[in-house]
Protein backbone atom coordinates (compact mmCIF):
# COMPACT_ATOMS: atom_id res chain seq x y z
CA UNK A 1 0.00 0.00 0.00
CA UNK A 2 2.61 2.37 0.35
CA UNK A 3 4.47 2.06 -2.57
CA UNK A 4 0.75 3.71 -3.63
CA UNK A 5 1.66 6.96 -1.91
CA UNK A 6 3.85 7.35 -5.53
CA UNK A 7 0.84 8.48 -6.69
CA UNK A 8 1.44 11.88 -5.30
CA UNK A 9 4.18 12.78 -7.14
CA UNK A 10 2.80 10.95 -10.51
CA UNK A 11 -0.39 12.62 -9.78
CA UNK A 12 1.16 16.39 -9.39
CA UNK A 13 2.69 15.52 -12.26
CA UNK A 14 6.34 16.53 -10.12
CA UNK A 15 9.64 16.34 -12.30
CA UNK A 16 12.98 16.46 -10.85
CA UNK A 17 14.31 18.10 -13.78
CA UNK A 18 12.93 21.72 -13.03
CA UNK A 19 13.98 21.22 -9.28
CA UNK A 20 15.67 24.45 -8.04
CA UNK A 21 14.55 26.84 -5.19
CA UNK A 22 11.94 29.21 -6.53
CA UNK A 23 12.95 32.81 -6.96
CA UNK A 24 11.71 34.08 -3.45
CA UNK A 25 13.86 36.73 -3.03
CA UNK A 26 15.55 39.80 -5.47
CA UNK A 27 19.01 38.83 -4.77
CA UNK A 28 18.05 36.09 -7.02
CA UNK A 29 17.01 37.63 -9.70
CA UNK A 30 19.22 40.61 -9.44
CA UNK A 31 19.95 41.08 -13.30
CA UNK A 32 15.68 41.34 -13.86
CA UNK A 33 15.49 44.69 -13.16
CA UNK A 34 13.58 45.21 -9.73
CA UNK A 35 12.70 48.49 -8.94
CA UNK A 36 13.93 50.57 -6.01
CA UNK A 37 10.48 50.56 -4.08
CA UNK A 38 9.78 46.54 -4.97
CA UNK A 39 13.00 45.71 -4.06
CA UNK A 40 12.60 47.27 -0.81
CA UNK A 41 9.18 45.63 -0.18
CA UNK A 42 10.26 42.54 -0.88
CA UNK A 43 13.20 42.39 1.46
CA UNK A 44 11.15 43.80 4.34
CA UNK A 45 8.38 41.13 4.16
CA UNK A 46 10.77 38.66 4.11
CA UNK A 47 11.87 39.89 7.26
CA UNK A 48 15.65 42.05 6.95
CA UNK A 49 16.31 44.27 9.15
CA UNK A 50 16.85 48.07 7.80
CA UNK A 51 20.74 47.64 7.64
CA UNK A 52 20.64 44.27 6.07
CA UNK A 53 17.82 45.42 3.12
CA UNK A 54 20.91 48.22 2.83
CA UNK A 55 23.49 45.82 2.31
CA UNK A 56 21.33 43.63 -0.16
CA UNK A 57 20.66 47.01 -2.19
CA UNK A 58 24.09 47.71 -2.46
CA UNK A 59 26.03 44.64 -2.48
CA UNK A 60 23.41 43.07 -4.84
CA UNK A 61 21.90 45.81 -7.23
CA UNK A 62 23.99 48.56 -7.07
CA UNK A 63 21.64 50.69 -4.97
CA UNK A 64 23.27 52.92 -2.43
CA UNK A 65 20.81 53.99 0.54
CA UNK A 66 21.37 55.43 3.92
CA UNK A 67 19.38 53.27 6.84
CA UNK A 68 17.72 56.92 7.40
CA UNK A 69 16.56 57.21 3.43
CA UNK A 70 15.69 53.64 4.11
CA UNK A 71 12.83 54.29 6.98
CA UNK A 72 11.75 57.27 5.01
CA UNK A 73 10.97 55.14 2.13
CA UNK A 74 9.36 52.51 4.37
CA UNK A 75 7.29 55.11 6.00
CA UNK A 76 5.86 56.47 2.09
CA UNK A 77 5.05 52.61 1.43
CA UNK A 78 3.42 52.56 4.75
CA UNK A 79 5.39 49.24 5.88
CA UNK A 80 6.05 48.95 9.57
CA UNK A 81 7.53 46.48 12.18
CA UNK A 82 5.52 44.44 14.85
CA UNK A 83 5.42 46.42 18.04
CA UNK A 84 2.92 47.12 21.34
CA UNK A 85 0.75 49.55 19.31
CA UNK A 86 0.42 48.12 15.91
CA UNK A 87 -0.14 44.42 16.64
CA UNK A 88 -3.22 42.34 14.48
CA UNK A 89 -6.10 41.82 16.62
CA UNK A 90 -5.37 38.77 18.97
CA UNK A 91 -8.18 37.32 17.45
CA UNK A 92 -6.24 36.87 14.18
CA UNK A 93 -3.03 35.94 16.19
CA UNK A 94 -4.84 32.86 17.93
CA UNK A 95 -6.59 31.48 14.94
CA UNK A 96 -3.61 31.51 12.89
CA UNK A 97 -1.43 29.58 15.48
CA UNK A 98 -4.62 27.25 16.43
CA UNK A 99 -4.63 26.82 12.26
CA UNK A 100 -0.78 26.10 12.40
CA UNK A 101 -0.69 23.61 15.60
CA UNK A 102 -4.30 21.74 14.45
CA UNK A 103 -3.71 21.45 10.57
CA UNK A 104 -0.24 22.00 9.64
CA UNK A 105 3.45 21.88 11.27
CA UNK A 106 2.90 24.26 14.22
CA UNK A 107 3.02 21.78 16.95
CA UNK A 108 7.09 21.18 15.88
CA UNK A 109 8.39 25.01 15.56
CA UNK A 110 9.57 26.91 18.20
CA UNK A 111 7.65 30.75 19.00
CA UNK A 112 10.37 32.18 16.92
CA UNK A 113 9.81 30.29 13.62
CA UNK A 114 6.23 30.49 14.38
CA UNK A 115 6.38 34.26 14.30
CA UNK A 116 7.78 34.05 11.40
CA UNK A 117 5.54 32.28 9.12
CA UNK A 118 2.67 33.99 10.99
CA UNK A 119 4.24 37.15 9.34
CA UNK A 120 4.52 35.78 6.38
CA UNK A 121 2.33 33.03 5.49
CA UNK A 122 -0.47 34.95 7.15
CA UNK A 123 0.75 38.89 6.88
CA UNK A 124 0.38 39.52 10.81
CA UNK A 125 1.82 42.19 12.85
CA UNK A 126 2.60 40.13 15.62
CA UNK A 127 5.72 40.41 18.05
CA UNK A 128 7.68 37.28 19.72
CA UNK A 129 6.54 37.90 22.95
CA UNK A 130 3.05 37.30 22.07
CA UNK A 131 3.09 34.30 20.22
CA UNK A 132 5.53 32.67 22.62
CA UNK A 133 2.56 33.29 25.35
CA UNK A 134 0.14 32.07 23.54
CA UNK A 135 2.21 28.98 22.81
CA UNK A 136 2.48 28.51 26.58
CA UNK A 137 -1.38 28.57 27.28
CA UNK A 138 -2.28 26.97 23.41
CA UNK A 139 0.47 24.12 23.45
CA UNK A 140 2.03 23.57 26.34
CA UNK A 141 2.93 20.17 25.66
CA UNK A 142 5.36 21.02 22.76
CA UNK A 143 6.69 23.93 24.26
CA UNK A 144 7.58 21.45 27.33
CA UNK A 145 8.80 18.89 24.54
CA UNK A 146 11.71 21.75 22.78
CA UNK A 147 12.51 22.90 25.50
CA UNK A 148 13.95 19.70 26.23
CA UNK A 149 16.47 19.36 23.50
CA UNK A 150 20.41 20.20 24.48
CA UNK A 151 21.71 19.65 21.40
CA UNK A 152 25.73 19.18 21.38
CA UNK A 153 27.45 21.73 19.16
CA UNK A 154 30.71 20.31 16.91
CA UNK A 155 33.36 22.90 15.71
CA UNK A 156 32.82 23.54 12.18
CA UNK A 157 35.25 26.36 9.61
CA UNK A 158 34.86 27.08 6.61
CA UNK A 159 36.28 30.45 4.93
CA UNK A 160 32.70 31.87 2.93
CA UNK A 161 29.98 31.37 0.86
CA UNK A 162 29.96 29.01 -1.28
CA UNK A 163 33.38 27.50 -1.05
CA UNK A 164 31.82 24.01 0.33
CA UNK A 165 28.93 22.73 -0.58
CA UNK A 166 27.38 19.68 1.18
CA UNK A 167 24.91 17.30 -0.63
CA UNK A 168 23.09 14.30 1.09
CA UNK A 169 19.89 13.03 0.86
CA UNK A 170 17.01 11.85 3.60
CA UNK A 171 15.91 8.67 4.25
CA UNK A 172 13.50 8.47 7.04
CA UNK A 173 10.00 8.38 5.25
CA UNK A 174 12.38 5.43 2.99
CA UNK A 175 9.75 3.41 4.10
CA UNK A 176 6.71 5.29 2.99
CA UNK A 177 8.23 5.48 -0.62
CA UNK A 178 9.21 8.97 -0.21
CA UNK A 179 12.90 10.31 -0.70
CA UNK A 180 14.26 13.56 0.24
CA UNK A 181 17.62 15.41 -1.14
CA UNK A 182 19.28 18.58 -0.59
CA UNK A 183 22.02 20.61 -0.52
CA UNK A 184 23.15 23.35 2.02
CA UNK A 185 26.29 25.84 2.01
CA UNK A 186 28.21 25.26 4.79
CA UNK A 187 29.37 29.07 5.31
CA UNK A 188 25.92 30.59 5.19
CA UNK A 189 24.22 26.93 5.91
CA UNK A 190 22.16 28.45 2.95
CA UNK A 191 19.74 25.87 1.56
CA UNK A 192 20.16 25.51 -2.28
CA UNK A 193 17.92 22.88 -3.16
CA UNK A 194 15.58 20.37 -1.15
CA UNK A 195 13.37 17.97 -3.37
CA UNK A 196 11.27 15.08 -2.53
CA UNK A 197 10.49 12.54 -5.31
CA UNK A 198 10.51 8.21 -5.38
CA UNK A 199 14.23 7.86 -5.09
CA UNK A 200 17.46 10.17 -4.17
CA UNK A 201 19.53 7.16 -5.77
CA UNK A 202 19.07 7.95 -9.40
CA UNK A 203 22.79 9.71 -10.44
CA UNK A 204 20.68 11.60 -13.06
CA UNK A 205 17.92 12.98 -10.88
CA UNK A 206 20.91 14.15 -8.09
CA UNK A 207 22.82 15.64 -11.66
CA UNK A 208 19.67 17.72 -12.45
CA UNK A 209 19.38 19.10 -8.59
CA UNK A 210 23.09 20.37 -9.11
CA UNK A 211 22.56 21.78 -12.12
CA UNK A 212 19.33 23.94 -11.83
CA UNK A 213 21.25 24.97 -8.91
CA UNK A 214 23.99 25.74 -10.68
CA UNK A 215 22.38 27.93 -13.42
CA UNK A 216 20.61 30.01 -11.17
CA UNK A 217 23.43 31.02 -9.01
CA UNK A 218 25.64 31.12 -12.51
CA UNK A 219 28.75 29.52 -10.86
CA UNK A 220 29.93 26.62 -8.93
CA UNK A 221 31.59 26.34 -5.49
CA UNK A 222 35.06 25.83 -4.90
CA UNK A 223 34.63 21.99 -3.21
CA UNK A 224 31.49 20.03 -3.14
CA UNK A 225 31.34 16.96 -0.49
CA UNK A 226 29.52 13.92 -0.69
CA UNK A 227 28.84 10.44 0.52
CA UNK A 228 30.54 7.59 -0.93
CA UNK A 229 27.84 6.31 -3.78
CA UNK A 230 27.00 5.63 -6.97
CA UNK A 231 24.46 7.93 -6.80
CA UNK A 232 27.56 10.95 -6.55
CA UNK A 233 29.34 9.91 -9.46
CA UNK A 234 27.43 12.05 -12.17
CA UNK A 235 27.87 15.31 -9.90
CA UNK A 236 31.44 14.54 -8.90
CA UNK A 237 32.24 14.29 -12.24
CA UNK A 238 30.69 17.23 -12.85
CA UNK A 239 31.88 19.42 -10.37
CA UNK A 240 35.35 18.55 -11.18
CA UNK A 241 35.02 19.36 -15.26
CA UNK A 242 33.74 22.77 -14.22
CA UNK A 243 36.86 23.42 -11.70
CA UNK A 244 39.27 21.23 -13.95
CA UNK A 245 41.05 24.46 -15.66
CA UNK A 246 40.77 26.70 -12.47
CA UNK A 247 44.53 27.29 -11.38
CA UNK A 248 43.71 27.56 -7.46
CA UNK A 249 44.48 24.73 -4.51
CA UNK A 250 41.64 23.07 -5.06
CA UNK A 251 40.69 23.23 -8.54
CA UNK A 252 40.18 20.05 -10.76
CA UNK A 253 40.11 16.72 -8.65
CA UNK A 254 40.48 18.67 -5.43
CA UNK A 255 37.35 20.29 -5.83
CA UNK A 256 35.36 17.28 -5.17
CA UNK A 257 34.89 15.44 -1.92
CA UNK A 258 33.90 11.83 -1.47
CA UNK A 259 33.77 10.68 2.44
CA UNK A 260 31.64 9.35 5.10
CA UNK A 261 28.25 11.04 5.94
CA UNK A 262 29.09 11.39 9.53
CA UNK A 263 31.65 14.04 8.06
CA UNK A 264 29.40 15.28 6.43
CA UNK A 265 28.15 17.33 9.55
CA UNK A 266 26.34 20.56 7.54
CA UNK A 267 24.00 18.79 5.91
CA UNK A 268 23.61 15.68 8.70
CA UNK A 269 22.73 18.80 11.39
CA UNK A 270 20.19 20.30 8.83
CA UNK A 271 18.27 17.11 8.32
CA UNK A 272 17.85 16.89 12.27
CA UNK A 273 16.69 20.33 12.72
CA UNK A 274 14.18 19.64 9.56
CA UNK A 275 12.78 16.84 11.40
CA UNK A 276 12.59 18.59 14.52
CA UNK A 277 10.89 21.30 12.47
CA UNK A 278 7.90 19.26 11.17
CA UNK A 279 9.52 17.53 8.44
CA UNK A 280 7.19 14.07 8.78
CA UNK A 281 4.90 16.65 8.16
CA UNK A 282 5.93 18.50 5.16
CA UNK A 283 6.60 15.29 3.29
CA UNK A 284 2.38 14.75 2.90
CA UNK A 285 2.19 18.39 1.35
CA UNK A 286 5.38 18.92 -0.87
CA UNK A 287 4.98 22.34 -1.71
CA UNK A 288 5.86 23.21 1.90
CA UNK A 289 9.15 22.36 1.26
CA UNK A 290 9.78 25.24 -0.67
CA UNK A 291 8.02 27.27 2.41
CA UNK A 292 10.14 25.06 4.88
CA UNK A 293 13.62 26.37 2.04
CA UNK A 294 12.80 29.85 2.37
CA UNK A 295 11.78 30.33 6.10
CA UNK A 296 15.19 28.88 7.09
CA UNK A 297 17.09 30.89 4.62
CA UNK A 298 15.43 34.17 6.34
CA UNK A 299 16.00 33.20 9.88
CA UNK A 300 18.44 34.27 12.20
CA UNK A 301 20.85 31.64 13.09
CA UNK A 302 23.01 32.75 16.69
CA UNK A 303 26.81 33.25 16.53
CA UNK A 304 28.66 30.45 18.48
CA UNK A 305 31.99 32.81 19.51
CA UNK A 306 33.42 29.50 21.39
CA UNK A 307 33.53 27.75 18.19
CA UNK A 308 34.40 30.53 16.06
CA UNK A 309 31.31 30.09 13.88
CA UNK A 310 29.63 33.20 12.73
CA UNK A 311 25.96 34.12 12.62
CA UNK A 312 23.23 35.55 11.01
CA UNK A 313 20.54 34.75 8.32
CA UNK A 314 21.86 32.58 6.05
CA UNK A 315 20.24 34.39 2.76
CA UNK A 316 22.15 38.11 4.26
CA UNK A 317 25.54 35.67 5.10
CA UNK A 318 25.51 33.78 1.34
CA UNK A 319 24.57 36.99 -0.69
CA UNK A 320 26.72 39.90 1.23
CA UNK A 321 29.27 38.02 2.46
CA UNK A 322 31.62 41.69 2.67
CA UNK A 323 29.46 42.34 6.02
CA UNK A 324 31.03 39.45 7.53
CA UNK A 325 34.83 40.15 6.32
CA UNK A 326 34.55 37.58 3.20
CA UNK A 327 33.57 37.33 -0.34
CA UNK A 328 31.56 34.98 -2.40
CA UNK A 329 33.84 32.19 -3.56
CA UNK A 330 31.06 31.15 -5.97
CA UNK A 331 33.00 29.82 -9.32
CA UNK A 332 31.74 31.32 -12.51
CA UNK A 333 31.17 29.10 -15.34
CA UNK A 334 29.75 29.01 -18.83
CA UNK A 335 26.19 28.42 -19.14
CA UNK A 336 26.62 26.75 -22.64
CA UNK A 337 28.39 24.17 -20.78
CA UNK A 338 25.71 23.81 -18.43
CA UNK A 339 22.93 23.41 -20.75
CA UNK A 340 25.18 20.85 -22.49
CA UNK A 341 25.43 18.99 -19.37
CA UNK A 342 21.79 19.09 -18.83
CA UNK A 343 20.86 17.49 -22.23
CA UNK A 344 23.51 14.99 -21.41
CA UNK A 345 22.10 13.64 -18.21
CA UNK A 346 19.50 15.61 -17.06
CA UNK A 347 16.95 15.23 -19.90
CA UNK A 348 13.95 12.85 -19.49
CA UNK A 349 14.35 12.07 -16.05
CA UNK A 350 11.08 10.84 -15.20
CA UNK A 351 10.75 10.43 -11.67
CA UNK A 352 7.80 7.93 -11.22
CA UNK A 353 6.97 4.62 -11.78
CA UNK A 354 5.01 3.80 -14.88
CA UNK A 355 3.60 0.92 -12.75
CA UNK A 356 1.48 2.65 -10.57
CA UNK A 357 0.37 4.99 -13.21
CA UNK A 358 -1.01 1.74 -15.66
CA UNK A 359 -3.09 0.75 -12.20
CA UNK A 360 -4.68 3.99 -11.63
CA UNK A 361 -5.59 4.18 -15.42
CA UNK A 362 -7.12 0.30 -14.93
CA UNK A 363 -8.67 1.56 -11.46
CA UNK A 364 -10.03 5.17 -12.83
CA UNK A 365 -9.93 5.78 -17.01
CA UNK A 366 -11.03 9.02 -16.75
CA UNK A 367 -9.04 10.35 -14.68
CA UNK A 368 -7.29 13.94 -14.67
CA UNK A 369 -4.47 15.05 -12.80
CA UNK A 370 -5.47 17.44 -10.02
CA UNK A 371 -4.62 20.93 -9.86
CA UNK A 372 -2.93 20.52 -6.33
CA UNK A 373 -1.66 18.71 -3.44
CA UNK A 374 -5.76 18.45 -1.56
CA UNK A 375 -6.86 17.12 -4.51
CA UNK A 376 -3.72 14.73 -5.45
CA UNK A 377 -4.40 13.48 -1.46
CA UNK A 378 -8.62 12.80 -2.38
CA UNK A 379 -7.68 10.80 -5.39
CA UNK A 380 -5.10 8.95 -3.29
CA UNK A 381 -7.55 7.98 -0.66
CA UNK A 382 -10.05 7.37 -3.38
CA UNK A 383 -7.64 4.36 -4.88
CA UNK A 384 -7.31 3.19 -1.74
CA UNK A 385 -10.39 2.69 -0.91
CA UNK A 386 -10.89 0.99 -4.11
CA UNK A 387 -8.25 -1.54 -3.71
CA UNK A 388 -9.47 -1.96 0.29
CA UNK A 389 -12.88 -3.13 -1.12
CA UNK A 390 -11.86 -5.28 -3.68
CA UNK A 391 -9.47 -6.98 -1.24
CA UNK A 392 -6.67 -6.36 -2.88
CA UNK A 393 -4.59 -4.96 0.08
Amino acid sequence: MFRLLHLIFLLNTLCLVQSVLPVYTPALNKHSGFERENAVRRYFSEGFTNAEITGFLALQHGIVLSVRTLKRILQRLELTRARYNNESPLERIVAAILEELENSCGSFLGYRQLTRRLRRKYNLQVRRDTVMKALRVLDPEGVERRQRRNPKRRRYVTSGPNFLWHVNGWDKPAPLGFFVHGAVDGFSRRILWLEVGSTNKNPRVIASNYLNAILQLGGVPRRMRCDRGTQNTIIGTLQQFFRWHDDDHFSGSGSFIEAKSTGNQRIEAWWSKFRQGGGGWWINFFKDLCDCAELWNTHNIQRLQRLEVEGGKPDVMSFTPEIYGTHNYLVNVYIEDVNLCKEMYAENCVDHNEDIEELVRLIKPDYSPPLNEREALELFSEIIQFLKLDHLI
